[in-house]
């Protein structure tokens, strides 16, 4: 069985320059696909790009060797594992996604998300080596889901119910942090889109015009709603402080009112 991994690049990637390599060798604890907690260590081959996977569940060691077959500058590299059939299910996603994502780590640096937000994105798998346009339509329908993923995330609190939460509770931080952290995860999703952006690039390599003009369609989209909700909810702080302004005011308003009051009342009985 194959498997392609796509590591997340800007621009074209030399594997063949040992440099690029950020570490060797990774260990993290993982959950498996029964949730048990299972230690996990991938190696890689400087000079070959092959990899060693150890797995270790209690006193049971079990272990993979992935031995690469292609790779190319758009940042994929496909690798065979003889030792997985179709049917090993637990074994399959475990090299989809926890073993990937240490793979990208010797590559990749996760410099507009973390490393949990990746768990959306897994490897293509095949039976051969050769796929053109299977793998990288994978990776774009996997791109839209992930950038769906945020949407969803940033509608959870969107302006308007912000400014509604506000005019009943009057809890400027609050809705400031709101207002924040849906600005971070739009800015979370542009920057991901600088990714996704650059993967669609390999369809022109590829000569794939139909899939490129189809999901360029897809990621433009993407990026103008994220234009809109940005600049939406930039727009939320103004009547916000509007409104906090009006309640700061009446509040004074009142604390004078109280204090002639005060003030007449100590006069009239001195």
């Amino acid at each position: 069985m194959f498997f392609y991994y796509w590591i997340p690049v800007k621009k074209h990637i030399d594997f063949e320059n040992q440099d690029i390599i950020l570490t060797n060798s990774i260990t993290k604890g993982i959950a498996d696909i029964s949730k048990n907690i299972v230690d996990i260590t991938v190696e890689i081959n400087p000079s070959s790009l092959d990899i060693n996977i150890s797995l270790l569940t209690d006193s049971t060691l079990k272990e993979f060797t992935l031995i690469k077959k292609k790779h190319n500058v758009n940042g994929f590299l496909v690798y065979e594992c003889i030792s997985i059939q179709p049917e090993d299910n637990q074994d399959i996603e475990l090299l989809s996604i926890q073993a990937y994502h240490c793979v990208k780590e010797f590559f990749h640096v996760h410099e507009y998300h973390d490393a949990g937000n990746d768990a959306l994105i897994k490897a293509f798998l095949s039976n051969t080596a050769d796929e053109k346009e299977k793998y990288l339509e994978h990776y774009y329908k996997l791109y839209t889901d992930k950038f769906d993923e945020y949407k969803n995330l940033i509608d959870l609190f969107t302006p308007t119910e912000i400014l509604k939460e506000f005019k009943s509770s009057a809890d400027i931080e609050k809705a400031s942090i709101r207002i924040k952290a849906a600005k971070r995860l739009i800015s979370l999703a542009r920057g991901e889109m600088i990714y996704a952006d650059f993967l669609l690039s390999a369809c022109i390599h590829e000569d794939l015009d139909k899939i490129y003009k189809e999901y360029k369609a897809h990621f433009e989209m993407y990026e103008k709603e994220l234009t809109i909700y940005y600049d939406n909810y930039d727009s939320t702080y103004e009547p916000i402080d509007m409104i906090y302004s009006k309640q700061i005011n009446r509040y004074q308003i009142y604390l004078g009112v109280l204090g002639i009051t005060i003030g007449v009342v100590s006069f009239i009985f001195s």
